[in-house]
This record gives C-alpha cells, sequence and structure tokens, in this order.
C-alpha cells in the first residue's frame, strides 16, 4: 500500500473551493522552466507528448491495476492533442482524462468488492515480484486482471502474516484469511472514496498530477513540488525541524500509540500526553479532523511530520478509556536523525568514528552553521583524544546539499581540485577546494553502501582519486547530478484574485565528473575494499530508473596533486581472508539474495519462503561480532554535556553499544588498525 500513500498524502493537503478551474498555462510554464534550466532539455516533439501522457496516468495509477496498455491505445486522441490542448489552455483536457479516471475507479471498486467478496483462492502456482511486478503496464484487460489479483494476493498474504505474528491462541495461518481480506478492502474503500471524489475537485487533482509527470519524463530527480512539498524536502536536509516532541509506534491490534516523548518538548511540556496513550485523531488548524484509525505507521508519521501542520489539537485516548483533546505546536527540535555522531573505538588502536546521515544545511540562512562544520568541531574533538585513524560513516547518507560536500571533502585535501561541474550549455569548470589546509591528515575510511548516494559520492570519488582515504562497503548508488531547487509561481486554484504562492520545481541543471574525467553516474563509486551488503541486491539503484541521464566522460586538463598510493591489494587480501572465514558475512550474503526472490502466492510455498526470510533477518537483527574489537567512547568535551542530558546520554550509550556489537564498525576498525600498521612500517 506504499504506493496509493502518495495520493493519499497528496489528498490531505488539498481543501480548495470545487467550483474553482486549474489554469492549464501553469503546464506550459513548468515545460517552459525546466526546458531553460534542465542540464539535458527534452524536445517537445510527439516522443515528449507520448511520454507526457504515459506518465500521467503512471502518477495517476501509480500500481497499474486501473489502466491496461490496450486502454491507454485507446485514448490516443488525447495523447495527440495533449500538449496543444495544454497550450490553448483548453481546460477540457483536465475534465477528460478525470472522467476516464474517475470512471475506471469506479469499475475497480466494484470489481474489487465482488472479488473481495469470497475467499481467494490461493491454489494457484504462482508469484508476485515485489521489485519488477510494477515495471510494465499489463497489456490487456486479462494481464491487467492477473496482475489485480496477483497484487490482491500478496497483500492480504502480508497482512495475514502480520496478523499471525501478533495472535495469542496459536492459530493456524489459514484462519487468517477472512481477516486479512476484509481488512485489506477497508482501507481500499477509504483510499477509492478519496480519490474518486477529491475534496479540492477532479480537475485540480489531474492538474497536479500532470505537474508531476511534466517534471518525471526529464529525469528520476527533476520534479514539482507543491508549496507544502518544498518545504519538506527543505526541511529533511536541515539539521533541525519543528516538531511535536513525541515519537509513535504501533500496538498488537496495529493502533498508533505514544511511543516515547522529547524532554523539554511540546508533548512533554503538556503534561497531559504519556507513553502508552493511543493517537486517535488530529485536528488541524483549517478544523479538518484527520482519523489515524487504519493508517500504517509511516502513513501517520507523514501526517505528524507534514509542514503544513504547524499547530493542532492531539486526541489521545488513554489506557483507562478517557480521551483528551492536547493542544500542541511544534517547536523547532533538533533533528536526531541528521545529527553529527562522533565516538573513540578504543582497541588494539584509538580511531575516532564519525556517522553522517545526511549532508544538511540551513537553507534560509547561508552564514549558519552545516553538515561540513559541524564533522570539522567532530574531528577537532577526537584530535584532542590523539586518535590514530578515522572512520567517517556514509552508509544510507542519500546525500544533500552540495557546496556542504564540497567544503567536508576540502577538511582532508590540503588545495587543489575537488569535481569538474557542467552546467546547461557551458563549458566544463573546476571547482577547488575552498578552504587551502586541512584538519585532518592522517590515515582515512570512508564507510559506504548502496544507498550512498550523490553527495556522499562526490566525497568518496574525490578523496578515492587523491588516494586520500579508502573506500570500504559496497558499491554507491550512481548518482553523478546536481539539482536546483527554484521558485515556481503558480496561481493557487482555490484563490478568486490574482494572488500567488510559490510552489518549486527541483531541476537537474548539472552533471558532476570525478577529476579523472570519469562519472560515477551509473556506475557509482567502487569501494577499494568490498564488504557484504543487503543493499547490493535491491536493484533501486541510478541505472535502474528508465529515464535516468546516460553516462558519459568528459576529456579535461586538470592538475592535481595525488598522495602516494595507498596499501589498497595489501589491506584487501587480509580483509577478504578474515571475511571468508566469518559466518556472519555468509549470512549477509545469503539474506541479501533472498531478500530480491519472486514471492509464491500459494499458502504453504508462502509460510516456508516468509519463515526462511524471517529467520535470515532474525540472524541478521542479532548479528553482532564474535569478539568486540574496541570499546566505544564519547569524548572528553562530550562527557562533560552529557551528564547535564540524561536523555542524550541514554542515547549515546545506545550508539555506542550498537557500534561495538556491528561487524562492519568491527571489520572497518580492523582494516583501519593493519592500515596504521603499514603506515609504520
Amino acid at each position: 500500500m506504499r504506493v496509493t500513500l502518495v495520493i493519499f498524502l497528496v489528498l490531505l493537503g488539498w481543501r480548495v473551493s470545487s467550483q474553482s478551474v486549474p489554469c492549464c498555462t501553469e503546464a506550459v510554464e513548468l515545460i517552459a522552466l525546466i526546458h531553460a534550466n534542465h542540464i539535458q532539455p527534452v524536445p517537445q516533439d510527439s516522443l515528449f507528448e507520448k511520454q507526457l501522457f504515459e506518465e500521467i496516468f503512471q502518477t495517476l495509477d501509480p500500481q497499474r491495476k486501473l489502466f491496461s496498455r490496450d486502454d491507454l491505445n485507446k485514448l490516443i486522441d488525447i495523447r495527440k492533442s495533449l500538449l496543444n490542448r495544454l497550450k490553448n489552455n483548453d481546460s477540457q483536457v483536465l475534465t477528460d482524462i478525470g472522467l476516464l479516471y474517475k470512471n475506471k475507479i469506479i469499475e475497480y471498486e466494484n470489481w474489487v468488492t465482488r472479488y473481495m467478496g469470497k475467499p481467494l483462492d490461493f491454489s494457484t502456482s504462482e508469484f508476485f515480484y515485489v521489485f519488477h511486478e510494477l515495471k510494465e503496464r499489463p497489456a490487456n484487460s486479462n494481464q491487467l486482471l492477473q496482475h489485480r489479483q496477483r497484487l490482491i494476493k500478496f497483500e492480504v498474504l502480508e497482512k495475514m502474516n502480520r496478523l499471525k505474528q501478533v495472535d495469542t491462541l496459536n492459530r493456524n495461518f489459514v484462519s487468517f484469511e477472512r481477516d486479512a481480506r476484509e481488512a485489506w478492502l477497508q482501507v481500499e474503500k477509504k483510499w477509492l472514496e478519496k480519490v474518486r471524489q477529491p475534496p479540492q475537485g477532479l480537475n485540480a487533482y489531474v492538474m497536479h498530477a500532470i505537474l508531476k509527470s511534466i517534471a518525471k519524463i526529464y529525469d528520476p530527480h527533476t520534479d514539482y513540488f507543491s508549496s507544502r512539498d518544498a518545504q519538506d524536502f527543505k526541511a529533511s536536509l536541515s539539521d533541525r525541524m519543528l516538531d511535536f516532541g513525541f515519537a509513535i509506534s504501533e500496538n498488537d491490534k496495529g493502533e498508533i500509540i505514544i511511543d516515547m516523548l522529547t524532554p523539554g518538548g511540546p508533548a512533554w511540556n503538556s503534561n497531559e500526553i504519556n507513553p502508552g496513550d493511543l493517537l486517535t485523531a488530529l485536528i488541524n488548524a483549517k478544523k479538518q479532523t484527520i482519523d489515524f484509525s487504519g493508517l500504517t505507521i509511516e502513513e501517520a508519521y507523514d501526517i505528524l511530520e507534514g509542514t503544513d501542520i504547524t499547530e493542532a489539537e492531539i486526541i489521545i485516548q488513554k489506557p483507562d478509556g478517557q480521551t483528551r483533546n492536547v493542544f500542541l505546536t511544534k517547536e523547532e527540535i533538533e533533528n536526531s536523525e541528521n545529527v553529527v555522531k562522533g565516538f573513540i573505538l578504543n582497541g588494539k588502536n584509538k580511531i575516532g568514528y564519525i556517522n553522517l546521515p545526511a549532508f544538511y544545511t540551513q537553507w534560509e540562512n547561508e552564514k549558519a552553521q552545516g553538515c561540513a562544520a559541524d564533522v570539522a568541531s567532530e574531528i577537532l574533538k577526537l584530535k584532542k583524544e590523539k586518535i590514530e585513524g578515522l572512520i567517517l560513516d556514509l552508509r544510507y547518507n542519500g546525500g544533500g546539499a552540495l557546496h556542504e560536500a564540497l567544503e567536508l571533502t576540502g577538511i582532508f585535501i590540503d588545495s587543489g581540485p575537488l569535481i569538474l561541474y557542467q552546467n546547461r550549455q557551458e563549458p566544463v569548470i573546476t571547482i577547488k577546494d575552498p578552504n587551502k589546509g586541512t584538519i585532518y591528515d592522517g590515515p582515512l575510511i570512508v564507510l559506504v553502501n548502496g544507498f550512498s548516494a550523490s553527495a556522499s559520492e562526490l566525497l568518496a570519488a574525490t578523496l578515492q582519486d587523491y588516494n586520500r582515504a579508502l573506500i570500504v562497503g559496497s558499491p554507491t548508488f550512481g548518482k553523478a547530478t546536481g539539482q536546483e531547487i527554484l521558485p515556481f509561481p503558480a496561481k493557487l486554484p482555490s484563490s478568486k484574485s490574482n494572488t500567488t504562492e510559490s510552489s518549486a520545481v527541483k531541476i537537474t541543471t548539472d552533471k558532476l565528473y570525478r577529476i579523472t574525467g570519469k562519472s560515477y553516474q551509473h556506475r557509482g563509486v567502487k569501494p577499494d575494499i568490498s564488504m557484504p551488503d543487503i543493499t547490493i541486491s535491491v536493484p533501486y539503484r541510478e541505472s535502474y530508473y528508465r529515464n535516468s541521464i546516460k553516462v558519459d566522460s568528459i576529456t579535461k586538463k586538470t592538475y592535481y596533486t595525488p598522495a602516494p598510493p595507498l596499501p589498497v591489494h595489501k589491506l584487501k587480501t587480509v580483509s577478504e581472508a578474515r571475511q571468508q572465514n566469518a559466518q556472519n558475512h555468509k549470512l549477509i550474503n545469503n539474506l541479501a539474495q533472498h531478500v530480491v526472490k519472486p514471492v509464491p502466492l500459494t499458502f504453504a510455498d508462502y509460510i516456508a519462503q516468509k519463515q526462511t526470510l524471517n529467520d535470515y533477518y532474525a540472524a541478521y537483527d542479532a548479528l553482532k561480532t564474535a569478539s568486540t574489537m574496541f570499546k566505544a567512547q564519547a569524548t572528553a568535551f562530550d562527557k562533560s554535556l552529557l551528564t547535564m542530558d540524561t536523555h542524550r546520554n541514554e542515547q549515546q550509550k545506545q550508539f555506542a553499544s550498537q557500534l561495538e556489537e556491528s561487524v562492519y564498525i568491527n571489520e572497518t576498525f580492523l582494516i583501519m588498525c593493519d592500515f596504521i600498521s603499514l603506515k609504520k612500517q
């Protein structure tokens, strides 16, 4: 249901007059803005029109359960006239598409009600391809029907499995079919009700889909943002965030409950909300009530974290049945997801460790301190502890602010070029280290995986080319492009005046190349020393997207002075020998292979595969190094602060424990110890 969540969340942000008529010129203006700024603008020809048409229906039908390829082929008149009708501000095209969509929704609703009114047939030997099922639209009505049935069977089986996990009566798996089927249908009808009659009106709904689709044509990272979406995107790359000050989780019934309060936060200070309270609903500033029953934990978090909700009445139910309405206003609370964490790994050698989850910045204040300055501060604290080496952990770091990546790379390089940069129709330029000198020049390892992307790859690639750091882990994501967020003046559909509100568009405006002239686009950054990783088999990479910018290379004379070659071969040989003898690493490789296997849709085969996967996950979650190579400790500077903050002190202890038990960090620690030994020879 994660895909349908996209539509669900968009609907929450729309409450406009049903009598308003969206302006099609918005689409034309958006095309012009992207075309003028994109690194590889797409010609506005018949292919563009065809791709736009298909993207619109992909946005409206992301699970591809409403329209077959034959259905779309019957709409050739709309496809061939689409651009002209938008340019002529013919709002009838919105009505035409909207009515087609509405009719398909009604048709699907009638079918799904009938289909789900009786037990599902799980006797047929067939499979659901989780990672590839939705790559191609079903060709005809027969394939569409088969796809719907496979999708529903898979999702019902998943619900049955969740019900079985919380069952205290030890019932047979098959006995959960009816409850799971009815629960699935209830959630599906909730979604259908919202998309059949969207509060903002069908034309506005279709217009938003068109604007999103226009952006998608150019490349995977060009995107149209409503005003709310733009604020959420920026907030995700900031180290501070507005928050109500509580975390949530699910109880055994799948209900959303208060899990934890942030000390000093709004919920904490209210003295009315406690862990264990049931979160039933939220009333926003527009007096709209958002019901949390039936929502997944992801849906609930997306609502609570949305920038359009800054104050609200939180409706909770106490364990004794009392219901309370608590008015809360979000406050700026440190975003612990994006805060730099530094530790001393004290073992055979004293090694510094820094975890950086994102290249955050404060977008509205260029003079404010971003992640590069925070990492520099952490390094200075670690240097006072006389560290002999440093590990910079960029696993799962999806990137962020480009200028922060350049600043951070410069911390480790004295002077010289960092990347080659090409903007549209401009010659390739060399971007040099903005600050001469280094903050740290000792042994360095950068830890990466398949979800290290963009700015993370820039840093890893540059330090690798300079022989400045060992890159350890698995191949990175493969995104070597940069984006710029530009305001997009759009007339509000609900406005009766000429008042405008700035939405935004994120546009791919540049390509990035290594200082060698080669690109890490699609290829990613190949580590010097590989480690097994469950992300390596998951197909979500830059090369996975059908419209991603192709890899190329450039020839440009760039003068830089790399450090002497690192002893990669010796370190790699020793590390590989250790890993081959470790059962932990074999388990991770096996799990990586099982994650992407197609899911069988018969009871017996599903249970068998799920049990195998659960066993692997349980073993992975319990994965601990056979013998800890170090003790993770806070710096002396941090220790003095932690004594005054019990909550953060507890968080620090938990993270330190995870480091000590991690097979990845322990192997990286040993690689660093070997590195230091070789340097001393």
